[in-house]
């Protein structure tokens, strides 16, 4: 599962949770044109069902489970949105790349 130095590899099960809250921003021309600032909670496990299960479910979970919190900005125009956020983790391992600032474009389906 883990390597040297790096992020979690592998693994049999993965669980993520988000809770994430928006709102317009304050200012009302960017308002109407889409932007809005999010704050979120991310929390999320990788784990090696055949052995880590076994000697004990509760335990492996509170091992490795990563948490962190942030928030930012983000546009939805249509079927596109872009995001910039910013995020502190609130608990790691010393082996993992954690990733202060990060700007994402995505698609929105549905």
């Amino acid at each position: 599962l883990g390597r040297p130095g790096g992020d979690s590899l592998g693994g049999d099960a993965a669980a993520v949770v988000r809770l994430e809250a928006t709102v317009p921003v304050p200012v009302s021309p960017l308002a109407e044109g889409g932007l809005r600032a999010v704050a979120f909670a991310d929390a999320g496990v990788l784990l090696d069902t055949a052995g880590e299960l076994r000697r004990g479910p509760l335990g492996a979970l509170a091992r490795r489970t990563r948490a962190s919190v942030g928030c930012g900005l983000s546009l939805r125009q249509g079927p596109a949105a872009v995001e910039g956020t910013v995020a502190v983790v609130l608990r790691g391992a010393k082996q993992d790349l954690g990733k202060g600032f990060r700007l994402e474009v995505s698609a929105v389906l549905g």
